[in-house]
């Protein structure tokens, strides 16, 4: 394993990069707006922004001019989309990192969950989760072909005017 994968691990592990990076993977956004939605200083995101950057989990989307100040816009790339497929060493290296992470998100989807038995009597909710669970008897390799497809289907899918974020979880294992 690689000094550079070990330090991506550490990036996308870490509390505050991975806020930045949720919020960047949605939005465009400067240091300022960033600040704000994380009510923390912009001061404290200079350092991860710029790690971000190197490991070009990020890049900057647009320059704007203010004045003398040169104010820089950041958007997440497609590599972080594709970074979260997570096996081999960064998960023995970061394994408590992982588990927290897929933790807090099954947690929003349980979240989720509860909204959805709470409100579906409205006549115009939408559910916000779903569950799927299925299984296969495949080899190995066809395995990991279907879960590249699956991960890339959904990175190809158009973005729509008026569409609501949705973020898939998946997981596969051998039963």
């Amino acid at each position: 394993m690689t000094d550079d994968s070990l330090d991506v691990g550490k990036i996308i592990f870490d509390s505050k990069t991975h806020k930045i990076l949720n919020h960047l993977n949605n939005d465009e956004l400067s240091i300022k707006e960033l600040a704000e939605r994380l009510d923390e200083p912009p001061s404290n995101l200079y350092y991860p922004i710029k790690k971000l950057l190197e490991f070009d989990l990020i890049k900057v989307s647009r320059e704007v001019r203010k004045k003398n100040i040169i104010e820089r816009y950041y958007k997440c790339n497609n590599k972080y989309k594709n970074l979260l497929s997570i096996e081999g060493d960064i998960i023995e290296y970061h394994y408590d990192d992982l588990i927290k992470t897929v933790m807090l998100e099954i947690n929003k989807s349980f979240k989720n969950l509860q909204n959805d038995i709470q409100y579906k009597k409205l006549s115009n909710y939408e559910s916000t989760v779903e569950f799927s669970f299925v299984e296969k008897k495949i080899k190995y390799d066809t395995w990991k072909k279907y879960n590249e497809l699956i991960r890339d289907l959904i990175d190809n899918i158009p973005e729509e005017d008026g569409g609501n974020y949705y973020r898939f979880v998946i997981t596969g294992y051998k039963v």
